[in-house]
Order: structure tokens, then C-alpha cells, then sequence
């Protein structure tokens, strides 16, 4: 169960987390279109399914 501190948590942070994920899946399509260097792609890829893995993770916390 989540405290209502914790609420107040999440309700500040999910905003940022979901922008970050759409940030960072923005920049996954731009890698996949465009010729960059692999170790870039490598890391966007990591950044957006990280990002896509915290914020699920505080869905369920916060459900």
C-alpha cells in the first residue's frame, strides 16, 4: 500500500518519468531513421526501455 506521502511522491515524479520516456522514444525513432553510430543507438535503446521499465514499475506501485 502506498502512503499518502507516497502518493504525493509519485504525483510529482510520474509527470518527469513519462516526458523522459517520451523523450526518450523520440530519440529512439530519430536512431532508428538516421545513420548513427551504433554505440549511440545502443545507449538510447537502454535509456527508453529503462525508462519504459520505472515508470510501469510505479504504475503497479501506485495501483
Amino acid at each position: 500500500m502506498v502512503t499518502a506521502h507516497g502518493e504525493l511522491i509519485l504525483a510529482d515524479v510520474m509527470p518527469l518519468l513519462e516526458q523522459v520516456l517520451l523523450d526518450t522514444t523520440e530519440a529512439r525513432l530519430h536512431a532508428e531513421d538516421r545513420a548513427v553510430d551504433d554505440a549511440l543507438r545502443q545507449a538510447v535503446f537502454r535509456a527508453d526501455h529503462r525508462a519504459r521499465e520505472l515508470v510501469q514499475a510505479l504504475r503497479d506501485i501506485a495501483s
